[in-house]
C-alpha cells in the first residue's frame, strides 16, 4: 500500500489527540445547504475527492516501534480508492420534521467524537436532511490531515465532483490528479545551512523567553488552571452585524493598527475585565499574558497547492495593565511585525520540529498533557482573509448551494478557551471554543460579552 512519511506537524497533531485526556484535535465544519444532495451522488463525489486527497483515507502507522514508542510514522492508504472507502466515511441522517434539538444533539456528538488515526481514517462526513429543501453537511477531520486552507480546497473539489454527479457526468483524468502533500521544509524554501543557522537562532529565542519568564512569570488565567479536558467541546458563536465590523475596522485604522491586532487586544482586555469581577480566580491582578496566534507558511500564490499543515505561531507577549486598548493593540502589532522581521516564528518552529521528530509519540504527549506550568494563556486564530468559498452544485431541481458555514476547532492544554474569527459569504463570526470541564457556558457567555464590549468601547472613542 502507498505510504508517505509523517512531517513534523502530522506527528505533533497526532500527539495532541488523546481520548483518555478528552482531546480529539479534530475540527468539525458545518456547511448549511439549500437543497438535499442525494446520498449516492455525495458518495460518488467523495470517492472522487479521495483520489485527489488520498491521505483522507489513510491510517497512521508507526515505522520504528509500536504506537507508544515509535518516533517515525507514515500515512498508509489502500492501492485503490473508490466507493467502498466513500461509503465508510459518509453517514446519512434524516432529521426531516424533527425538532431543532435533535440537530443540536447530533452536532454535540460530532464535536465530541474521537477519531483514532491508528484504527480508522481521520475523515468523517455526516449528511443531515433537516427539511424538504434544507440539509447540513458536517465534515470532521483530524488536524494531522491538514489545516484550514487545505480543507477549503477539499470542499471546493468535493462540490465540483458533486456538480458532475448531479449532472450525470464523469470527471476527467486531470480533475482526478492527486494534490501533493508537500514537505513542510520544501514549502519554506530553506537551504541546508539556512536551516542550521535558523535552528540555532531558534534556541536563543527560547532561551530569552525563559529568562523573561524567570523575571516575570506568566499569569495563570482561569482557563489555564486545569488539565481536565474530559468535558464536552463547546462553542459560543458571536455574530456581529456588518455595521459592527465596519466600526471596528474604522477604529483599528484610526489607531494605526490592523483589525487582527485590535481583535487580539480586545480578547486580552476581555480576560482582564472578566478576571477583575468579584469572586473570580485568580484574585491577583494579571501581570503578563502570552497569546499564540496562527500564521500560514504557504507561499502567497493562491495557485500553490499542498494538502497538509503549513503553519507557524507568532506569539504575543504583553505586560499588564495596558494604558488603553489602543495602546495594547499597537504593542501587539509592533510585536508581530518585529517577530516577522527577525523570522522568530520560523526559528521557533525549527527547534520544535527537531525535538518532536526525535521524540517517541508517548513522550510528546506527556509534554502536552502533563505540563506543570502555563506557558501560553490563550490561542487566537483570525482567518477572516480565508473565507469558506461560495459553493454550488447541480442545477434546477438538483441544485445544492452553500448558504452558511463555520468550524468548531478543538482545544488542547493549557488553552481551554480559544478564539477564532472566520467568514462565510457576507457573515463574519467570532467563535469562542472551550472545554466544559474547565469553562462553563455562563463563563463563556460573560467572556463573549466582555469581548464585544471592549471592541465597542474602542470604536465609540474612535
Amino acid at each position: 500500500m502507498p505510504q508517505q512519511p509523517f512531517d513534523y506537524l502530522d506527528k505533533a497533531c497526532l500527539a495532541a489527540a488523546s481520548e483518555p485526556h478528552g482531546c480529539s484535535n479534530a475540527p468539525v465544519w458545518q456547511l448549511s445547504l439549500v437543497g438535499r444532495p442525494p446520498a449516492e451522488a455525495l458518495r460518488t463525489a467523495l470517492a472522487h475527492t479521495l483520489q485527489v486527497f488520498p491521505t483522507c483515507a489513510a491510517l497512521a502507522v508507526p515505522l520504528d516501534g509500536d504506537a507508544e514508542t515509535a518516533k517515525r510514522w507514515a500515512w498508509q492508504w489502500p492501492d485503490t480508492l473508490g466507493s467502498q472507502q466513500a461509503s465508510e466515511l459518509l453517514d446519512v441522517v434524516d432529521l426531516t420534521d424533527q425538532p431543532e434539538a435533535a440537530l443540536l444533539a447530533l452536532r454535540q456528538t460530532l464535536w465530541d467524537r474521537f477519531l483514532d488515526l491508528t484504527k480508522r481514517p481521520g475523515l468523517q462526513l455526516t449528511l443531515v436532511y433537516t427539511s424538504n429543501d434544507r440539509s447540513e453537511l458536517f465534515v470532521q477531520h483530524h488536524h494531522a490531515l491538514g489545516d484550514g486552507r487545505a480543507f477549503l480546497g477539499f470542499f471546493t473539489r468535493l462540490f465540483g465532483f458533486l456538480d458532475l454527479a448531479l449532472r450525470g457526468q464523469q470527471p476527467t483524468a486531470d480533475q482526478l490528479q492527486p494534490v501533493p502533500r508537500r514537505p513542510e521544509l520544501e514549502v519554506l524554501g530553506l537551504g541546508k545551512w539556512q536551516k542550521v543557522a535558523l535552528t540555532l537562532a531558534g534556541v536563543w529565542e527560547f532561551v530569552r523567553g525563559l529568562f523573561r519568564s524567570l523575571r516575570r512569570p506568566v499569569s495563570e488565567l482561569a482557563c489555564n488552571a486545569s488539565l481536565d479536558y474530559t468535558g464536552s467541546n463547546r462553542i459560543l458563536y458571536l455574530r456581529p452585524s456588518s455595521a459592527d465590523w465596519q466600526r471596528w475596522r474604522a477604529a483599528a485604522k484610526q489607531a494605526g493598527v490592523g483589525l487582527n491586532a485590535l481583535l487580539c487586544a480586545a480578547y486580552i482586555d476581555a480576560q482582564v475585565r472578566w478576571h477583575a469581577q468579584p469572586g473570580r480566580s485568580p484574585q491577583r491582578p494579571l501581570q503578563r499574558l502570552v497569546v499564540s496566534t496562527i500564521a500560514e507558511s504557504r507561499p502567497r500564490d493562491p495557485a500553490y497547492q499542498s494538502f497538509a499543515n503549513h503553519l507557524l505561531w507568532p506569539v504575543v507577549d504583553v505586560d499588564l495593565p495596558a494604558a488603553s486598548l489602543v495602546e495594547l493593540a499597537r504593542t501587539i502589532q509592533r510585536q508581530l511585525q518585529d517577530q516577522q522581521a527577525r523570522r522568530a516564528p520560523l526559528k521557533r518552529y525549527l527547534v520544535e520540529r527537531s525535538v518532536v521528530l526525535a521524540t517517541p509519540l508517548r513522550d510528546v504527549r506527556k509534554m502536552l498533557f502533563e505540563a506543570k506550568q502555563t506557558l501560553v494563556n490563550l490561542n487566537f486564530s483570525n482567518v477572516l482573509a480565508l473565507p469558506i468559498p461560495q459553493l454550488v452544485a447541480g442545477q434546477d431541481a438538483s441544485r445544492v448551494q452553500l448558504v452558511a458555514g463555520n468550524v468548531a476547532p478543538p482545544t488542547t492544554p493549557r488553552t481551554a478557551l480559544c478564539l477564532t474569527t472566520m467568514a462565510c459569504g457576507q457573515e463574519a463570526t467570532i467563535n469562542l471554543n472551550y472545554k466544559a470541564s474547565i469553562v462553563s457556558d455562563a463563563d463563556a457567555a460573560e467572556m463573549g460579552a466582555h469581548l464585544l464590549a471592549a471592541l465597542n468601547d474602542c470604536s465609540a472613542r474612535a
